[in-house]
């Protein structure tokens, strides 16, 4: 395995992402709508709120003792605040690398077939693995960057929403290290198996892109039925789901390697 030549084609591609604005401007805005507008939008809406703030009460006492005693004895609307930032938001999160990973893998070989630059990448003195890991490694790393400077910038917006009246640092639990280090890097390697493959087969990015919404629906499933109580999302279950999407996604690579064959793509360009 040449690993100069994979991580030329990953600097290359990483170059190639950052000066496309159809890619760019998705992985700016969605994270700050997501992590800063939402955060403060929810935190002022339940200030707002009033008397009808105990409608929520029910919610709050019917969550796991362990929970209840993380929210702390405060304000109704301290814990409900807490509840929403600590817990509702980390499923939520998840939603940020697969749509790294749907923006940047739909356009790993998709978007060069529209870019006309499929045909170079095609002839260079690599193997069809070490081009097929190189064009999954981009979108992966990038995910992470990504996920660790929105779940940054998160810590900053909810810490200085609750600041002063909570007594703690928010949003630093074992739910959210398990979430940031290891279920979304799992999320991310899910997504962009899945994608480099679709990205293979079709010939434009907005194709390819379009499989990549589809992929966020069980995410957004997961925190609709968090937020109805169906289902509660603890740090166990979070190590769970990694497990099962981490091995998922590395069935799904595996498959990948064994049918990319470079000379299906020759035939596209």
């Amino acid at each position: 395995m040449n690993w100069r030549s994979i991580f030329a084609i990953v600097r290359r591609d990483l170059t190639l992402v950052a000066r496309a604005k159809a890619v760019m401007v998705p992985l700016v805005i969605v994270p700050v709508v997501l992590f800063v507008g939402l955060p403060l939008l929810v935190s002022f809406a339940l200030d707002a709120a009033g008397s009808d703030l105990d409608d929520l009460l029910p919610l709050i006492d019917a969550l796991p003792e362990s929970v209840r005693i993380s929210l702390g004895d405060g304000p109704l609307l301290q814990r409900a605040q807490l509840y929403l930032l600590e817990h509702q938001f980390a499923t939520f999160f998840l939603i940020v690398p697969l749509m790294v990973c749907a923006v940047i893998a739909a356009d790993s070989f998709a978007g060069e077939k529209e870019r006309k630059t499929l045909e170079a990448l095609l002839y260079t003195p690599t193997t069809d693995r070490e081009l097929y890991l190189a064009k999954l490694l981009g979108p992966w790393l990038a995910s992470i960057a990504v996920t660790f400077a929105s779940y940054g910038v998160y810590l900053v917006v909810c810490n200085l929403a609750l600041a002063g009246s909570v007594g703690r640092v928010v949003a630093v639990t074992p739910l959210w290290a398990t979430v940031v280090l290891w279920l979304s890097p799992g999320v991310a390697a899910l997504g962009l198996s899945v994608l480099v493959v679709v990205s293979a087969r079709v010939r434009g990015f907005q194709e390819a892109y379009q499989v990549g919404g589809v992929l966020v629906l069980p995410v957004v499933a997961l925190v609709a039925a968090q937020f109805a109580g169906f289902l509660f999302v603890d740090s166990a279950l979070a190590v769970f789901l990694g497990l099962l999407t981490w091995a998922i996604a590395l069935g799904v690579m595996a498959v990948g390697f064994g049918i990319f064959r470079r000379e299906r793509l020759l035939e596209q360009v």
